[in-house]
């Protein structure tokens, strides 16, 4: 049995661009009341409707302010989605000990801090749900240049697979969505490379589900019962070779 949308209340990470801010869109269009947290405060305050939480996700102090703060504003939590991201590109022989360091701060433990944070929420929430997104680089590596934004990803499976086993005594839901590409994201304009970012960028929109659609497969997550939990959910488009 599915839940009414408008019943539900969603904080969603990362959502001031690409997939974070396309489905906190979607889900306050369907009336859902929806907090967003992201660094860039301009940019979620341009989400009309959106519960706008400034915070950096890598850093665990503000994490857990900003889960704090987002709850009292919907006034509980029923959906986490982990959506923030980054992703440098770079083989290991030429990659930057940095980039793999924020790679790892925002995708694995700003994911685990902000969990960590919103867990005794969910427990009092309606049909509780996590959502975590992480990507088909969590189960491959195609490219030695997604090297370390794979084995990010992978750590996103194992840490999903981990908390449902922890969280289901208390009802809680965990859910890994694991897209190849999606269209229109942001992701790739960290790369240092100009022309690897335009040649990333140009493959993901040729090759990529539409973000459109990826939404849709999200709405249905957050509207599905207690009664069904969907542990993994892989994306790719029709189109799209192995």
């Amino acid at each position: 049995m599915s839940i009414p949308i408008a019943d539900r209340r969603v904080l969603v990470t990362g959502a001031s661009s690409g997939i974070g801010a396309a489905t906190a869109v979607a889900l306050l269009e369907r009336g859902a009341r929806v907090a967003g947290l992201a660094r860039r405060h301009g940019r979620l305050s341009e989400v009309g409707g959106l519960l706008a939480v400034p915070a950096d996700v890598s850093d665990p102090a503000a994490a857990g302010s900003g889960v704090d703060s987002a709850v009292t504003a919907l006034g509980g939590l029923d959906v986490l989605i982990n959506a923030a991201g980054v992703s440098f590109g770079g083989s290991i022989e030429d990659g930057d000990l940095q980039e793999w360091r924020m790679t790892f701060d925002v995708n694995v433990l700003g994911l685990l801090a902000i969990t960590r944070a919103a867990i005794p929420a969910l427990r009092e929430g309606r049909a509780p749900l996590i959502i975590n997104v992480s990507s088909m680089s969590g189960h491959r590596i195609l490219s030695p240049r997604n090297t370390v934004y794979g084995a990010s990803k992978h750590a996103v499976q194992a840490i999903t697979t981990g908390l449902r086993k922890e969280l289901a005594p208390a009802g809680i839901r965990v859910t890994a969505v694991s897209p190849s590409y999606v269209q229109d994201t942001e992701i790739h304009d960290h790369h240092r490379d100009p022309a690897q970012a335009e040649a990333a960028r140009t493959r993901g929109n040729e090759l990529g589900v539409p973000m459109l659609d990826f939404v849709e497969a999200m709405v249905y997550l957050v509207a599905t019962g207690p009664e069904m939990g969907i542990r993994q959910l892989d994306l790719s488009a029709t189109h799209q070779p192995d």
